[in-house]
């Protein structure tokens, strides 16, 4: 959605993730690519860390979505993995509000 602003990800992430996000949200934008259908998180653990953090991983299902540009076509690699595991490692802030500060693809599922 080019309407929205994009400092909306702060209030749900901060540091490395925000930033990258960011990142990857303008260059889509310049490039006019627009998502097409949904993504579905499942299989979520969460545990806490010695540090007072949630570490959270999830599979990311992305078999609904296609990526398109301007011209209507595809900029989806159709040989890349349509299900995706992430590692997310969130904290609490001063404010109350959980933010996740990392964020990698770390295999398959």
């Amino acid at each position: 959605d080019f309407t929205r602003r994009l400092d909306e990800l702060y209030t749900v992430s901060r540091d490395q993730t925000v930033d990258t996000w960011i990142q990857i949200l303008n260059l889509r934008r310049v490039n006019g690519q627009t998502q097409i259908g949904d993504s579905v998180l499942g299989d979520i653990q969460v545990t806490k860390n010695a540090q007072g953090q949630w570490e959270a991983t999830a599979c990311l299902a992305t078999s609904g979505v296609n990526v398109v540009a301007q011209d209507g076509k595809s900029v989806v690699n159709p040989d890349g993995p349509s299900r995706v595991k992430y590692r997310y490692l969130i904290e609490k802030g001063s404010d109350g509000g959980f933010y996740v500060i990392e964020d990698e693809a770390v295999e398959t599922c």
